[in-house]
């Protein structure tokens, strides 16, 4: 499921209560409309309000069915493409002494991303917009996330590199030196990666094995600092964006 979508929406929940209850002096208002005092007056059908929120009632259902293993398990029996990489797979010997399996897997239905697809696409007749306007949306939307998807595409093939290469199991046996006093470390390297990166994903993706290992090593439980890893990222994000031109 996406990142926070629970306490998202508990948010969203609790915003609407307040403002039932509360209201700003001044309202918001575009730079050509009047501005008002008080409670602004909405001219919109309950309709209209639903379409507007349809892409993400569609986003956030078709994301949690997409999270829900039964439904993953399915999907995957449908379609699942696997190519073991000669002269990798089976060659690479980790830290516990068992060679690792390199096998490109290509789930095309059981993936997120297929889920925002679809989502996409079913919010084309629900908000009423044509096929021209969809296309012209997707084709900005595109554009204008180039560069990050060129950025976040290299930094999860480098994350292969290091896991391959051993250079993050190197790396968490390092690490494993500073003993119980690590966790306080682990979210700090997901802070450092979403810094440098500007992904949380991508972070989880360089630094994701070495918390694991290092754990394993100090005798932690793994979910204690990977998790650490996503909550240091989320710090991190604040000053990666804040960065952002």
């Amino acid at each position: 499921m996406l990142p926070d979508i629970l306490s998202s929406l508990a948010s969203l929940l609790s915003l609407f209560v307040l403002l039932r209850f509360w209201h700003p002096e001044q309202s918001w208002h575009f730079p050509d409309e009047a501005p008002g005092n008080g409670r602004a007056t909405l001219g919109y059908s309950g309709g209209q309000v639903f379409r507007a929120w349809s892409p993400f009632i569609l986003l956030s259902i078709f994301v949690a069915a997409w999270g829900i293993q039964p439904i993953k398990m399915t999907l995957d029996q449908l379609f699942v493409f696997k190519l073991p990489i000669a002269g990798l797979d089976n060659m690479v010997i980790d830290h516990t002494g068992k060679p690792k399996a390199a096998v490109y897997l290509f789930n095309g239905l059981s993936t997120a991303g297929t889920a925002i697809l679809l989502a996409w696409f079913f919010s084309i007749p629900v908000m009423g917009a044509s096929i021209k306007t969809a296309l012209e949306s997707a084709g900005k939307t595109l554009k204008q996330m180039w560069w990050p998807i060129v950025t976040i595409s290299t930094v999860i093939g480098f994350s292969f590199i290091m896991n391959y290469s051993g250079m993050a199991i190197t790396l968490a046996y390092m690490f494993a030196a500073a003993g119980w006093f690590f966790p306080f470390f682990a979210a700090f390297l997901g802070w450092l990666g979403v810094f440098m990166t500007g992904s949380d994903t991508s972070a989880n993706a360089l630094f994701g094995k070495l918390q694991a290992v290092t754990a394993e090593q100090i005798s932690v439980n793994p979910l204690v600092t990977v998790s650490a890893n996503t909550a240091g990222g989320v710090c991190g994000k604040m000053i990666s964006r804040s960065r952002s031109p």
